[in-house]
């Protein structure tokens, strides 16, 4: 899972900076390169923030629980209730509205000690108000997972919202093609290069785009399936 590989990197990254401030501290060295490399440490430490994109049923929630191994995000939430949700974690399940729009999520799971997700209204349903809070995430976050469904990658109001991004912020930018299932490969790869050449001529480059299946992965491995029979079912 992302989740583990990420905290690998980072606890072997923690181990260095931890090295070399020792290190600096044994050899004396002035007091802001020692604060630099505490202030690093502690930015280490701090958990990464994703903010996910997308069109309503672009299947953004879906991405979210399939990356982390775990249904902690709704996926049927209707655009009259969207809301931008916050999810972190805490001891037990709470929801504290923090605005008009936003709505912070505390879950008792441990992935969340690591990362904070910020799951964001469909693009298409924005209002004023959720269009100013996205943009303000987006800066703040260490990946946006900009989500585009294979159903209907043509929506424009993704590509809207794209356009004021500043283009230093899009550095942390994935296109995700989502429901990839659904589609032949040979249309995937049509639709692919129809976002490159869209991201080309829009925003100047080309993000990395990476089509997934996030309903394939929560699916359990076929052996679990093949072992799992009702009692009166012969094995197969």
């Amino acid at each position: 899972m992302l989740a583990d590989h990420y905290l690998e990197f980072r606890n072997r990254t923690e181990a260095a900076l931890a090295s070399l401030l020792k290190l600096t501290a044994d050899m004396n060295r002035e007091t802001v390169m020692l604060d630099t490399i505490q202030n690093l440490l502690k930015d280490v430490r701090e958990p990464l923030l994703f903010v996910v994109v997308g069109e309503v049923k672009a299947g953004k929630s879906s991405l979210l629980n399939a990356l982390f191994g775990q249904e902690f995000c709704k996926v049927d939430v209707l655009p009259a209730t969207d809301r931008v949700y916050i999810f972190k974690h805490g001891q037990s399940e709470e929801s504290i509205d923090v605005s008009a729009q936003v709505t912070e999520r505390y879950e008792p799971i441990g992935f969340l000690e690591n990362f904070n997700i910020v799951d964001t209204p469909g693009t298409n349903t924005m209002v004023a108000q959720h269009q100013e809070i996205t943009e303000n995430f987006i800066p703040r976050a260490d990946l946006v997972l900009f989500v585009f469904s294979v159903v209907n990658p043509w929506g424009a109001s993704a590509w809207e919202l794209l356009k004021f991004v500043n283009k230093k912020w899009l550095k942390n930018v994935v296109f995700v093609l989502q429901q990839a299932d659904l589609r032949q490969p040979n249309e995937v790869e049509v639709i692919e290069k129809h976002l490159r050449d869209t991201a080309n001529e829009k925003l100047g480059f080309a993000p990395p785009i990476v089509p997934v299946s996030a309903r394939q992965a929560l699916l359990p491995p076929p052996t679990a399936l093949a072992n799992h029979r009702r009692p009166d079912e012969p094995p197969r």
